[in-house]
């Protein structure tokens, strides 16, 4: 396993640019798994990578089950657990590695799996008290590295752990505290960032490597104060992140791991959008994430602009009816600028889809027999 992004620093080691938002495009939409609204059942958002093969957890009629897919081909279950039964996914990497929590005889465990073929990989469990606690962050890299929080006694004392695994034996990356379960990510190289806190327990984020040295990366010098729930970075050294801005409002705030920029602020609350979540960074630089606008409904947006920067939001028609809620994940931005998103539809159907920027790469896709649809704002009463 080689040293992290972060740990590479002293050796002279240049971070990408600074980030942009992605243009506003005319997406479409292709339609991955829906439900009726006579079945009963939840989806996770689904995750996305660059080959634009997903993932997704979902449970019908009371199981639950792991689900694999390319746009074009039928919908593929991997892993299933009976009623009751845990399973989750919440790591994705580009080679189409996932990882998640799953019921290991009653007990949640942390499992990796390749995407098309080959059995579940179970790292551990909290059976024979193993793990006193354990949270459902579990992340993957395409070097085969699993990253996942995790809690044990010693010596009557809660320990909070970051433990890694998968292609190394299970080690613990860095000690935060007795909290368990705190926001991190996980980049191809091997770097964690995390958030835990500074000595006098206000929210911070660090970055750390096995063998590497654990650093500071964000905290509340900047105009603003930290929010809870962490960062999302990419493979570039950059970082996303939301804060409460010292000048009102939350922002979305783009960093560098080693620093060596000004932190900007990308979008704030002072415009029609507000509370900011599930920020997704990719390589390019391009974000995306869901807000409330001031005025209602929900959104998924690629910038400042509300309307330029809108990729489907509350009100929008899709799949011929209209929208009324959606939901994505850190995981649901590629480096296409493609976006898997979960949704809710006027006309009771809940699923999952794809809204692909027309690159020439999905352009190319689209001609291939699939249906998709337009997004259309709904006209006005």
């Amino acid at each position: 396993m080689s040293s992290g992004i972060f740990c590479r620093r002293a050796v002279g080691l240049l971070v990408g640019g600074l980030a942009t938002a992605a243009n506003a495009k005319p997406y479409s939409f292709y339609n991955i798994a829906e439900l009726a609204d006579s079945e009963l059942g939840t989806f996770s958002p689904p995750m996305l990578n660059d080959a634009r093969q997903f993932v997704y957890a979902a449970r019908v009629n009371g199981d639950g089950t792991v689900y694999t897919g390319t746009p074009g081909s039928p919908v593929r279950a991997r892993f299933s657990r009976p009623a009751g039964g845990i399973l989750s996914t919440s790591g994705f990497a580009q080679n189409g590695a996932f990882a998640g929590v799953v019921d290991v005889n009653g007990a949640p465990g942390v499992y990796s799996a390749p995407f098309s073929d080959g059995p579940m990989n179970i790292l551990g469990d909290m059976t024979n008290n193993q793990w006193g606690v354990l949270s459902g962050n579990v992340l993957v890299n395409s070097s085969g590295t699993v990253a996942f929080w995790e809690g044990e006694i010693i010596e009557n004392r809660l320990h909070s752990f970051i433990t890694i695994g998968g292609n190394v034996p299970l080690t613990h990356l860095v000690d935060v505290g007795g909290a368990v379960g705190a926001s991190m990510d996980l980049i191809d190289d091997g770097t964690v960032v995390y958030q835990g806190s500074t000595a006098d327990y206000r929210p911070a984020y660090y970055a750390t490597c096995l063998g590497g040295p654990t650093t500071l990366v964000a905290d509340n010098s900047g105009p603003w104060t930290l929010q809870q729930g962490g960062p999302d970075v990419n493979n570039s050294g950059q970082m996303v992140f939301v804060a409460d801005l010292d000048a009102g409002g939350r922002g979305i705030i783009l960093s560098t791991l080693d620093r060596s920029r000004p932190d900007q602020i990308l979008v704030d609350g002072t415009g029609p959008l507000d509370l900011f979540y599930s920020l997704s960074l990719n390589d390019r630089g391009e974000f995306a994430y869901l807000a409330i606008p001031d005025a209602g409904g929900i959104g998924i947006y690629t910038g400042a602009d509300i309307a330029a920067d809108r990729v489907i939001a509350t009100g929008d028609t899709l799949f011929g009816s209209v929208v009324t809620f959606v939901r994505m994940s850190k995981g649901g931005l590629n480096n296409h600028g493609d976006l898997a998103f979960w949704y809710e539809l006027e006309n009771g159907k809940t699923g999952m889809a794809i809204a692909f920027a027309p690159e020439p790469a999905s352009i190319g896709l689209i001609s291939c027999g699939m249906l998709f649809a337009t997004r259309r704002r709904r006209a006005a009463a």
